[in-house]
């Protein structure tokens, strides 16, 4: 930043960059006091699923929690990649490094552009690419063989360095995994593949008549108790502050059920990182095909409205006896956190549910299935936390049941035998 400074004034730019989200503010030289009057301006690069819903929520718990006032809502504008680029460009602590090409893989990065989708493949040292194989979203692979110029297709920018430019120009038709033929002299040809990297969204947030602490604004967006999803980390400069967070959840599984003599089951949960979770509803038990239709229902909802609706749905709260059988279909469970010392945070969530009937649970469910939700709650408002999965970000996940079919099996061996 040597050399380079604003001139103090009655606004302050801020912005978001990084693949989940994240903060950079251009602002006047001196932080404004509490009680002053801006326009707030945050430049967002979002993840490819991270929703404007998700970004509003959090700042309005920010606004709210840092007693911060904006006149309306933020107003939320689409804007130019390159225009987050050259943001970036401005301070000299910010470089892109490239990272190293993994063994059978392209390095591939968005490319900052104004009018069209461009990525930039990387290979290793001495090394071409002869031909690239790319599958759409919604249409058969296609592949490509590199040309020396032009603005289509595969295009040889510099050696071990190609433009790629999709055929699809649809938002919802992008590329989502490659194939490739690698060729280096004297060596045989190598295959490469992978998934295609998801492309960022850009934004420019507006908060009008900005009335408070930035500061303490930032502070609250990366406090797991007062938001969700919250930044994982906010690094303050003097003139261009940059603030780095994460808005992504860890991805995770569940633990290994059994049954017990009196036919109890056991489902552990293991706890987020880097998230505070109240608690952890499971619904339980589905079929496939059961779990996928309500999956598929559920991840229509937010957060907010996915907590709402469990409620609705008249759940099996953590002090009420659990029964499962196989008339009643699946239900939704509360997993309270398992108790630990003051001060140390719970490794995960855990409830015992009592099988019933087990021959006939055996005969619908010979596999079960269970979507689960890890959930927020500040005492004033419930929000299923989101997760960044295989198949997007979304604030619920499936799993299969583990040790289901054994523990049935197990159990109806020990089933005595019926009088004649």
């Amino acid at each position: 930043m040597s050399g380079f400074r604003l001139a103090p004034g009655p606004r302050a730019w801020c912005g978001a960059i990084a693949t989940g989200l994240a903060l950079v503010c251009i602002a006047a030289a001196q932080p404004p006091a509490p009680a002053s009057r801006t326009t707030l301006y945050l430049v967002l690069e979002a993840g490819a699923d991270v929703s404007e819903n998700e970004i509003l929520v959090n700042l309005r718990k920010g606004l709210k929690a840092s007693a911060a006032t904006t006149a309306g809502d933020p107003e939320i504008r689409s804007v130019s990649p390159l225009f987050v680029s050259e943001l970036k460009s401005l301070s000299q602590s910010v470089t892109e490094q490239p990272e190293a090409v993994a063994k059978g893989t392209l390095g591939i990065r968005r490319l900052p552009s104004t009018v069209e989708t461009a990525y930039e493949l990387r290979v290793g040292e001495g090394q071409i690419i002869k031909k690239l194989r790319v599958t759409y979203k919604k249409g058969m692979p296609k592949e490509y063989t590199p040309a020396s110029s032009g603005s289509a297709g595969l295009v040889l920018i510099v050696p071990g360095r190609y433009a790629f430019y999709p055929d699809s120009k649809e938002a919802d038709d992008s590329p989502v995994s490659y194939e490739g033929d690698v060729s280096e002299f004297g060596k045989p040809d190598a295959a490469v593949k992978g998934e295609w990297v998801r492309g960022n969204k850009h934004f420019v947030v507006t908060m009008r008549d900005f009335r408070g602490n930035r500061d303490e604004l930032f502070k609250a967006i990366t406090d797991p108790k007062i938001v969700a999803n919250p930044f994982e980390s906010v690094t303050l400069g003097d003139n261009l502050e940059f603030a780095f967070a994460s808005l992504r959840a860890s991805r995770v599984g569940g633990e290994e059920g059994t049954l017990d003599p009196e036919n109890n089951i056991t489902i552990t949960i293991p706890a987020l990182n880097k998230r505070e979770t109240a608690r952890v509803w499971v619904q339980f038990p589905l079929t496939s095909e059961e779990m996928a239709k309500s999956r598929d229902e559920l991840r229509k909802l937010t957060g907010p409205e996915l907590s709402a609706h469990i409620r609705k749905s008249e759940p099996i709260r953590a002090n009420l006896k659990a029964v499962v059988k196989h008339g009643d279909g699946s239900k939704w469970y509360e997993l309270p956190a398992i108790p630990t010392a003051a001060g140390t945070p719970t490794p995960g969530f855990r409830r015992k549910l009592q099988l019933s009937d087990l021959d006939a649970l055996a005969e619908k469910y010979p596999q079960a299935w269970r979507l689960v939700i890890w959930e927020f709650d500040d005492g004033k408002d419930q929000e299923a936390i989101l997760l960044d999965l295989k198949d997007g970000r979304h604030p619920l996940q499936e799993q299969e049941m583990p040790g289901w079919k054994k523990s049935l099996e197990d159990a109806l061996k020990r089933k005595p035998a019926a009088k004649p």
